[in-house]
């Protein structure tokens, strides 16, 4: 089973299936929005230099060679980073990482960790099997 974003566009799914969801993330955030070219031969081309060799190379037996328009996907806009540094804190990486990763400030990844802690001391899933049964 692969780690998915709610809705994330196709393209960048078939990416996370076949290379991982941090390769489509870091597609998304170096290249969304734009068309790249997918070369039959990855050594020394853009797609390997962005993504690595290994991860190129499974990009182009899931998708063929030829253009392909990257969508933003949930790295556009602030939402988006907040986003991606909350998967990754999830995930069990570090501040640092998450804002390095989503182009977010190292205090910003500290507010979204310190959300991620509120939101689990809330208990939400509890009251929420509460409300079913009682419904």
């Amino acid at each position: 089973m692969s780690e998915t974003f709610d809705n994330l566009p196709d393209v960048l799914q078939r990416i996370a299936d076949c290379a991982g969801l941090g390769v489509a993330l870091s597609l998304a955030k170096s290249r969304g929005g734009v068309r790249i070219n997918i070369p039959k031969n990855v050594e020394g081309s853009d797609l390997a230099n962005i993504v690595g060799l290994d991860a190129a190379q499974k990009i182009v037996k899931e998708l063929g060679h030829g253009q392909c328009l990257v969508p933003c996907g949930p790295v556009a806009g602030e939402r988006g980073r907040r986003e991606v540094a909350r998967r990754i804190l999830k995930d069990g990486g570090t501040a640092v990482q998450a804002a390095l990763s989503a182009d977010i400030s190292e205090r910003t990844a500290w507010r979204v960790k310190a959300h991620l802690k509120q939101e689990d001391a809330t208990g939400l899933p509890l009251f929420q099997n509460e409300t079913k049964n009682n419904a």
